[in-house]
């Protein structure tokens, strides 16, 4: 039996996002972010409950998803695997978004996933490591595919994929606009007249709005009738306004120049299409409005964190996948770089130097984390606890123990504005530890808490130091 066009795309879009991701699979850490989603999920799987016994400022849908992943297969390699999926899935379904709005261009179509698996495997905090961008993508994706039916059934699941979307990160809710906003002038660039168009687009806007707030409202609901809706409260509404940076337009320009920099030549294919007054109207004035909200979203926060421009790679690979439409007009060198016998030899070594990057970056350098969980693994006995301190928190899922705080990021209680945003009690938080004993605490220099650190120096030696860095703490008999 042959394989569909459809299959064969899948299966290239699979196979080149885990050639890509492979190294990546490998260490215990790649960022803090991904390693607090891991233990809390996995301290929910021993029944604690978010926000209240497990305690961060992120929606639970990323937490969700990775308890998942834990309750099937215990292991970061497998997590690293699945977002390889994810990326791919995503990729997938931008593909066949792609060919529900230019059913004759297979070839950019094509494109388009390939360029959004590369966007998201080349640099290691835009993408490699894991984060809830590549997540809620893959909902944003899925959910223009069943926008593109124009049927009312499909804007009601359109929407309900982008409330899953919506409870692992807000900002979803910029792309939505986006999908209802262009929805709209589809309409009237259709020839429908504008009460029509006005009054269709309300019914459709209508159902893919429930759609979205259904899972926030499971979330409610399920605070309300354990009797922790306070505490899911504050998170979901209190908090985010004290988290919230000062706006600073220059260092929004750098990120966002950044970006299009950082992924040149995609960048180029992008704005070249964007210019180019002979590619479909529609198609670049969808990727405009969809680029226009998306950079409202990267930059609303004001922070400078590579894996928020993410969001921006589905617009980014949808509009530069037509730079390789069969009718493109396109310069006379891209034509002649595009030949089979210089393309794919160039592609091939892109590839190379990208799998070898990553191999230098994520699986050549020790693994201090791991390392450190080896050796608690041969000492740590069941009925103790462990406090991995300024330390990476990873830790406790290696060692298959519990944070005994609330607070796993290692930064919660240490950082001035998260203990703001987050009104954490620290005196309490330290007394609480020094309560119970904890028989290892980890750090590397000192502890940021002088009352704590004075705590290990008087009732700990040290026992072991790995790579020069991560220091083992026991409590002395």
């Amino acid at each position: 039996m042959f394989a569909t066009n459809y299959q064969k795309v899948l299966f290239v879009l699979v196979a080149l996002s885990v050639l890509l991701r492979f190294f990546s699979f490998f260490p215990s850490v790649m960022d803090h972010d991904e390693s607090t989603y891991l233990v809390i999920a996995n301290e929910m799987l021993h029944h604690k409950t978010l926000y209240t016994d497990l305690i961060d400022i992120k929606p639970p849908g990323i937490f969700l998803l990775y308890a998942l992943q834990l309750w099937l297969v215990k292991s970061v390699f497998f997590t690293r695997l699945v977002t390889a999926l994810v990326v791919a899935a995503t990729a997938y379904c931008l593909y066949i978004a792609k060919r529900q709005q230019t059913p004759n261009n297979s070839q950019s179509a094509f494109a388009t996933g390939v360029i959004y698996v590369f966007l998201c495997s080349t640099f290691t905090f835009y993408g490699v490591s894991p984060n809830t961008e590549l997540y809620f993508n893959a909902f944003t994706a899925l959910a223009l595919v069943l926008f593109n039916k124009q049927r009312l059934v499909y804007y009601f699941f359109g929407g309900l994929m982008m409330g899953i979307g919506f409870i692992i990160k807000y900002m979803v809710l910029l792309d939505f606009t986006a999908f209802m906003l262009w929805a709209f002038v589809a309409m009237l660039l259709a020839g429908v007249s504008l009460p029509k168009a006005i009054g269709q687009m309300f019914v459709r806007a209508s159902l893919a709005f429930v759609g979205l707030l259904l899972p926030l409202a499971a979330c409610h609901l399920y605070y309300y009738l354990t009797n922790n809706f306070d505490a899911y409260y504050f998170i979901t509404y209190i908090a985010p306004k004290r988290y919230a940076n000062t706006w600073q337009p220059l260092h929004m320009a750098q990120l966002i120049g950044d970006y299009y920099l950082r992924f040149l030549p995609i960048s180029f294919f992008f704005f070249y299409t964007l210019f180019q007054s002979k590619s479909p109207k529609n198609e670049r004035l969808f990727a405009l409005i969809w680029t226009f909200l998306s950079l409202i979203a990267v930059t609303l926060p004001s922070n400078r964190f590579g894996h928020y421009t993410i969001q921006l790679m589905l617009p980014t690979a949808y509009l530069a996948g037509s730079f390789f439409a069969a009718d493109a007009i396109r310069p006379k060198w891209a034509n002649v770089v595009l030949q089979k016998n210089i393309g794919y030899p160039l592609l091939a070594l892109i590839i190379g130097i990208i799998v070898y990057l990553q191999k230098h970056d994520c699986y050549d350098k020790p693994d201090i984390p791991q390392q450190t969980a080896n050796y608690l693994n041969a000492h740590l006995q069941p009925t103790e606890i462990l406090y991995t301190g300024n330390t990476q928190h990873i830790v406790y899922l290696l060692t298959n123990t519990l944070s005994p705080i609330p607070y796993v990021h290692r930064g919660l209680i240490f950082d001035k504005k998260h203990i703001r945003s987050i009104a954490i009690d620290t005196t309490a938080q330290i007394n609480r530890l020094i309560a119970l004993q904890p028989t290892y605490i980890l750090q590397q220099d000192t502890l940021p808490n002088k009352r704590l650190q004075q705590f290990v120096q008087q009732q700990y030696t040290l026992v072991q130091t790995i790579d020069n860095k991560v220091q083992i703490f026991k409590r002395m008999d």
